[in-house]
């Protein structure tokens, strides 16, 4: 058995568009919400930065996390949001859900340490 070609497929040998971060970082994460793609990027900002889904312009930059950001995922009905949500979590210990809207952390969750003696 082998794989043919579809006839409805093209070649095309240039990218229909592209982007490219406003720092010299690298993306390591994408999310997609309903207007932006949201793309987590490396140090040293470890900024979260959202490009306009029809021009893929930078809209807005999020500040991120302190550390390295681990994981960035867009999340239906979270803290029923009536729309998805924006949820990044980093090494510095922390989970946020963003307002991409107002650029601020709508929710921010930290890891606390509990030591016993």
């Amino acid at each position: 058995m082998s794989l043919l070609d579809n006839p409805s497929f093209k070649n095309i040998s240039a990218p229909i568009r592209s982007a490219s971060l406003p720092t010299e970082a690298y993306v390591l994460y994408l999310a997609s919400l309903p207007s932006y793609y949201a793309a987590a990027s490396s140090a040293p900002t470890n900024a979260i930065h959202l490009f306009d889904k029809s021009r893929l312009q930078v809209t807005q930059t999020l500040p991120g996390h302190e550390s390295s950001i681990t994981a960035l995922r867009s999340v239906p009905n979270f803290a029923n949001a009536a729309s998805q949500v924006l949820v990044s979590c980093g090494k510095d210990g922390a989970v946020k859900a963003w307002d991409e809207r107002a650029g601020v952390i709508g929710l921010h969750m930290l890891r606390r340490l509990i030591y016993e003696q």
